[in-house]
């Protein structure tokens, strides 16, 4: 825009000749700089409120998704906390469908074969019986259990509650393995990430939680 206005100018200065016609062609520029001034300074004018208003929108919307995204760790995390430490007394049914039985953290038989594995829920250091057998048999690995292990434990948030997985053995040497390492008044394990709780170098176990109605 601006160099067009200016190639016009030029054009018009060209056009102009004769000493008769000085005063009307200083007149002519002044009025053409005139001109040429008012519309440079209404595109850069034009220009900057855009640029403004561009600034200004792009501004909020980061504004927005920083508040949005504070909102939602916030309600994550009040989330989390809910179901990690409740409030309220309930009686939960505890399944185990689904462990990865790591090699590297537990130990084989005198004959080289995978020693049983015992799982416990504790309260205050007590265990708590099982609805559904609580040994795991077999292979290492991951896999699914054809039949989950089943416990009904009366939540209380004044007591404490652990996952003791341990192997059991006479002769051959054994690991135990506790989740959490150091029991936590009110803390409730299986309502944190989802259920699954790793331990050892590469074992974990899966649990469903439900609150009985």
């Amino acid at each position: 825009m601006k160099k067009f206005c200016f190639f016009i100018l030029i054009l018009m200065l060209l056009s102009c000749n004769g000493k008769n016609s000085q005063q009307k062609d200083n007149t002519f520029i002044v009025d053409s700089l005139a001109i040429y001034k008012a519309d440079s300074i209404a595109v850069y004018i034009a220009d900057s409120i855009a640029i403004f208003k561009a600034d200004s929108i792009a501004a909020y919307i980061a504004d927005s998704i920083a508040i949005f995204k504070a909102d939602s760790i916030a309600v994550h995390i009040a989330d989390s906390l809910a179901q990690i430490f409740p409030k309220e007394r309930a009686t939960h049914v505890v399944e185990l469908f689904q462990v990865q039985i790591g090699a590297n953290d537990f130990n084989l038989s005198t004959f080289g074969n995978p020693l049983d594995i015992h799982i416990y829920i504790k309260e205050n250091g007590r265990t708590i019986s099982s609805v559904t057998p609580l040994y795991l048999y077999g292979t290492r690995g991951e896999r699914i259990l054809s039949k989950p292990i089943v416990w009904v434990v009366n939540f209380n948030p004044e007591k404490n509650y652990q996952i003791v997985v341990t192997e059991e053995s006479i002769i051959a040497a054994t690991n135990t393995w506790a989740i959490p390492e150091t029991p936590k008044i009110g803390y409730w394990p299986f309502g944190f990430n989802g259920g699954k709780l790793y331990f050892g170098k590469d074992s974990y176990l899966l649990f469903r939680d439900k609150v009985a109605k």
